[in-house]
């Protein structure tokens, strides 16, 4: 079935990079975690100074010193920070940090975070709930753009952890010290790039915008056929949400083991090949390595995929990227003026 060979490909392009990774993971089991030994020195009610101390240390600029407040169990820390200067695009990072020991409020306060940045105007790009990995990430006033000015924001989930508290950052940051394993994080990371220039003077390419035809047949079909595959393999759930004509997310869960695993993609469709390459080149690519390109497609896909079966055609030009994530990959894709963003 085509969408099992599909995550078997994605875990296959994971492997490809696993040895540069190393991962850790945990789980709970109980609605309030319980107590454990500590594995930092500092409370986590008493995080401030060391956040600020830890920003400053990596070369970020503390534009806003980091406070704490508390409301019953509830722990937030918030400050501003702007990125140091060997960052390709230097963010100021509006960052605030909620722990809590109750599960159902670290979701209360992670669906409050995404309403609050949608009721400011960002729209979803795209979003994850597989345990473990659960974040929902937006733009404003768009569903995606590659223009470093766009103001995005980021929003994480993160269950209880011994690797310490978890901050906004190029790649986030870590305070090993604190000693926050008894609490779910739910960290919000506001990016925007200062007086709204465009850094490095790259020529991006706009999202594209929809037609007035209806839904781009080329992508629908593509949908259809992966919307096909899914339902071959008993999911638990489907959900497909068109943006524009010209965009379309969706997101497939199974269930794995004792939970679920999910996995979501934003197709977009553009008018040219060399759009949808310009807009692909534009994209901060930083963490991503290419693993294939049109050379290896037909390697790659010897009974063709969804986009050849799509267009009765291969692709005149292919490229694959993938994160050096192997937990939770994330990977690009282009076929000609179609690109997809798949995050698992």
């Amino acid at each position: 079935m085509r969408i099992k060979i599909r995550r078997l490909e994605l875990a296959a392009c994971v492997a490809i990079i696993a040895t540069l990774v190393i991962c850790t993971s945990g789980c709970t089991s109980s609605n309030t975690t319980s107590s454990s030994s500590a594995y930092g020195s500092l409370a986590a009610n008493d995080l401030a100074a060391a956040i600020n101390s830890l920003y400053a240390s990596k070369n970020y600029t503390v534009n806003t010193a980091f406070t704490m407040t508390t409301s019953g169990d509830t722990i937030t820390y918030h400050g501003v920070v702007t990125d140091g200067p060997q960052v390709a695009t230097p963010y100021e990072r509006n960052v605030t940090v909620v722990l809590t020991p109750d599960r159902t409020e670290a979701f209360n306060v992670y669906q409050a975070a995404i309403d609050a940045q949608e009721a400011q105007g960002f729209q979803q790009f795209e979003s994850s709930n597989t345990s473990g990995n659960i974040f929902w990430v937006g733009y404003l006033g768009t569903t995606y753009s590659s223009n470093p000015s766009t103001p995005q924001v980021r929003i994480d989930l993160n269950q209880p952890t011994t690797i310490g508290l978890i901050l906004g950052g190029e790649y986030f940051e870590y305070l090993g010290s604190a000693n926050v394993n008894n609490y779910y994080q739910v960290l919000t990371d506001q990016m925007t790039v200062g007086n709204g220039s465009v850094l490095g003077g790259a020529s991006v390419t706009p999202a594209p915008a929809a037609s007035t035809a209806g839904h781009n047949a080329v992508l629908e079909t593509i949908v259809n056929l992966y919307n096909e595959s899914v339902q071959n393999t008993g999911p638990l759930a489907w959900s497909e949400t068109w943006q524009s004509n010209d965009n379309v997310s969706t997101t497939a869960t199974w269930r794995e083991g004792n939970g679920t695993s999910s996995m979501s993609d934003t197709f977009l469709a553009f008018p040219t090949t060399q759009d949808a390459t310009n807009y692909l080149n534009a994209f901060y690519k930083a963490n991503y390595t290419l693993i294939y390109t049109t050379s290896d497609w037909a390697a790659h896909f010897p009974n063709g995929d969804d986009y050849s079966r799509a267009t009765g055609h291969n692709p005149q030009t292919f490229q694959e990227w993938v994160t050096l994530d192997v937990t939770h990959p994330h990977v690009i894709k282009q076929w000609d003026n179609i690109l997809d963003f798949t995050a698992m």
